[in-house]
């Protein structure tokens, strides 16, 4: 809970009914057509490569231990 997610994503209790109902929903077609043009909040799935430029941009030094 407070988390940010996609609209794909149900959350419910760890309850059998729940889970169950949940489970219907996420089969269904509506709320699989409601899925159509998502984006992922998460970005494009290229952090590791921006992340990677990032520090390899980055000087490395005793500075970084510090914030100012």
């Amino acid at each position: 809970m407070g988390r940010e997610h996609a609209a794909n994503v149900i959350d419910v209790p760890a309850k059998r009914g729940e889970i169950r109902r949940a489970i219907a929903q996420a089969l269904s077609p509506d709320f699989r057509r409601s899925l159509q043009g998502l984006e992922n909040p998460y970005g494009d799935g290229h952090a590791s490569e921006i992340i990677t430029e990032a520090l390899t941009a980055t000087a490395l030094g005793a500075e970084l231990l510090f914030k100012s």
